[in-house]
């Protein structure tokens, strides 16, 4: 059985599953790149929220998924 992959060049609004595990990973990438220091989690979490909502493909999907 072939199965697609999605093709993230076309610029589709990710799920809310999808848009949670980008912001997962780039608050990780955040928090990676201060050290990874204890606690501030949420500092973490906001912050990557805001880096992705400057995109507007990502803006569409915070919007619609309710996670603003």
């Amino acid at each position: 059985m072939i199965t697609k992959k999605k093709n993230r060049s076309v610029k589709t609004a990710p799920n809310g599953n999808e848009l949670r595990l980008e912001i997962e990973k780039r608050a990780y990438e955040l928090w990676q790149a201060d050290g990874g220091p204890n606690g501030n989690d949420l500092h973490y979490w906001f912050e990557a929220e805001r880096d992705l909502s400057s995109r507007p493909v990502i803006r569409e999907s915070i919007h619609q998924n309710g996670i603003q």
